[in-house]
């Protein structure tokens, strides 16, 4: 066995993914937006499980205030920005991958141009306002795209694929209590409970897209361990996927 199925052979050994679902996720693409709470169990299980190209990109400097939740970072690390802390934390996990860091501010210029030739996109950001800009972009490109948020004990995950609902045809503009980062409270654990969603959601898209299935609002309550989904219906009038 060579040292790259050692390293995977816990996959390998699982008949939805084996050598051929190996090389597929090896040679897939994966733009993740975010490498705060979300973006780092994100980051950390795209990377174990062999994404073969990760990009991440953030515009911020790590705190200490960071901690509790952004586990890809280290105390030595205070002051650096979060996407070099969080490239070599991957990389370290996994040598064998390809890791691209870009430090800016997404915005509806910007993104359109980091999509590129990406499988998906990974939406781990914490400003709703940043959330539309990544549907937007991925809605206009046609590019697949795992949104997420979480504050508190609760969050939620949702699946984009082109022609399903988008983010807009539930949340069309920026809630009045939702504008600024989400949130002013959280547990760290739950953002790991929710990043780890969307990682998996990730890697059965990529594995299997075909089968993925759209229209589902997951929503999760740490407090109370509750999981409830939620079928969420495409609007004619959409703001960002209305005219698709």
């Amino acid at each position: 066995m060579s040292a790259s199925s050692e390293r995977y052979k816990r996959q390998l050994a699982m008949p939805e993914i084996g050598m051929q679902g190996q090389k597929r996720l090896g040679n897939s693409r994966v733009l993740v937006v975010g490498a705060g709470g979300l973006g780092s169990p994100v980051l950390y299980y795209l990377a174990a499980a062999g994404v073969g190209n990760i990009s991440v990109v953030d515009f911020d400097h790590i705190e200490e205030s960071n901690f509790n939740r952004q586990i890809l970072h280290r105390t030595a690390d205070v002051g650096k920005p979060k996407v070099q802390s969080a490239a070599a934390s991957i990389q370290a996990l996994n040598p064998q991958i390809n890791v691209h860091s870009y430090k800016m501010k997404i915005t509806d210029k910007n993104m359109p141009s980091l999509l590129g030739d990406v499988d998906m996109v990974v939406d781990a950001v914490d400003s709703f306002g940043s959330k539309l800009v990544i549907n937007d972009a991925c809605v206009s490109a046609e590019t697949p795209f795992v949104h997420a948020g979480v504050t508190g004990w609760t969050g939620q995950v949702y699946l984009y694929i082109p022609g399903a609902a988008c983010l807009r045809c539930f949340f069309p503009n920026v809630p009045a209590e939702l504008e600024g980062p989400l949130g002013r409270g959280i547990v760290g654990a739950s953002a790991g409970v929710i990043g780890s969603m969307q990682a998996l959601l990730a890697i059965q898209f990529l594995l299997n897209p075909v089968e993925a299935v759209p229209n589902r609002l997951i929503t999760f309550d740490g407090q109370r361990m509750r999981q409830h989904v939620t079928s969420v219906a495409k609007t004619n009038d959409c703001l960002g996927c209305g005219a698709m």
